[in-house]
């Protein structure tokens, strides 16, 4: 299981050199947004969370994913990542949503919003969330306690899936993920992962 962003970036080198035409989707790089970005960053989102932003600055978020996982809004090539959030989290068809359950959209799973929590309420501040874009009404999952806990599952879960892809019977990496899912996360959120579990490794 990857534990650390240290062995997420290892494990996204290793992909990349093994699928070289999907070098630019899922190569994670270092550094990320620089200071100047940062900053703008809590100036236009102020209640983005500091664990969301010190990930933001050690590695570039932007037009890359992990599995299924989209890390940043999708828009037109070029636009920075705040701009790319600022957009996402006004234009949001959900922003009613976001805004009562106090969260800001960061990225997707498929078309389902995956957002991070700018205050305690509904969440607890810095937790990572997955909303259902096929039906709003549904109570988000919660996914991770922080933006690196979350990106540490889901190169995890990736990685996993990369070991069985060849194998008759994809589905069985299921029971390595949950085996070692408390090296990563406490148990709590186990629930939710099996879920996007069983859609990964089918």
């Amino acid at each position: 299981m990857i534990t650390s962003l240290d062995e997420l970036v290892a494990y996204s080198e290793s992909q990349a050199e093994e699928l070289p035409a999907l070098k630019d989707r899922i190569l994670l790089k270092r550094p990320g947004s620089e200071k100047e970005e940062a900053d703008r960053l809590t100036v236009l989102l102020p209640q983005l969370p500091s664990s969301y932003v010190s990930v933001a600055e050690e590695i570039d978020l932007l037009g890359v994913s992990i599995g299924f996982f989209e890390l940043s809004p999708t828009s037109t090539p070029g636009v920075s990542l705040s701009e790319k959030l600022l957009r996402c989290n006004k234009d949001a068809g959900m922003r009613s949503i976001f805004e009562r359950d106090g969260v800001y959209q960061i990225g997707s799973w498929d078309a389902d919003p995956v957002a991070v929590a700018i205050t305690s309420g509904s969440f607890q501040h810095g937790q990572v969330v997955k909303y259902s874009v096929g039906n709003p009404a549904l109570t988000p999952e919660s996914l991770a306690d922080s933006f690196e806990q979350f990106l540490c599952i889901a190169g995890s879960l990736d990685e996993i899936r990369a070991k069985y892809a060849d194998e008759d019977d994809p589905s069985e990496g299921i029971g390595d993920f949950e085996d070692g899912f408390e090296e990563v996360a406490p148990p709590n959120y186990l629930a939710a992962w099996r879920k996007i579990a069983e859609v990964v490794l089918s």
